[in-house]
């Protein structure tokens, strides 16, 4: 929010493959160290719009950009989505115990079905809401 409300934009050539490098640090850094009370809010609180600010201001090609775009539209349902698959995910874990291939099998999959998921909540539901409300809007204002 802070990087989109005060148009913190950093120009950069980085693309998207550079960015999901820049990116992929975060995703592998072990939980559990004495650090993390620091790391994780340094991470958190500066990396992250380092990295939004940059990806803001990235040049991209025409068909990465439209990965973006969809990316970028795919995100809020996915938020809004993915909290019930975590408690899902805990519980069949919990019972299951998964290990090994099957862990990464169940993750892949989950994900997949995820991603589908909010595919179908951003086509069917936010996106017919989100035009309606900016209709409405609309018509507000002109009166």
């Amino acid at each position: 929010m802070t990087v989109y409300r005060f148009k913190w934009i950093i120009p950069s050539k980085l693309g998207f493959i550079g960015l999901s490098l820049l990116l992929f640090p975060t995703f592998i850094y072990p939980f559990n160290t004495d650090l993390n009370f620091i790391t994780e809010p340094l991470i958190v609180l500066f990396y992250y719009p380092l990295i939004v600010a940059l990806g803001a201001g990235a040049i991209t090609s025409e068909r990465t950009e439209k990965l973006c775009i969809f990316s970028g539209n795919l995100s809020y349902p996915l938020y809004m989505t993915h909290y019930f698959a975590m408690w899902i995910f805990a519980s069949y874990n919990l019972e299951y115990k998964l290990t090994g291939l099957k862990l990464y099998t169940v993750v892949a999959i989950g994900t997949l079905v995820l991603i589908g998921f909010a595919y179908l909540v951003m086509t069917y539901i936010d996106t017919p809401i989100r035009k309606y409300l900016t209709e409405k809007r609309k018509l507000k204002q002109s009166f």
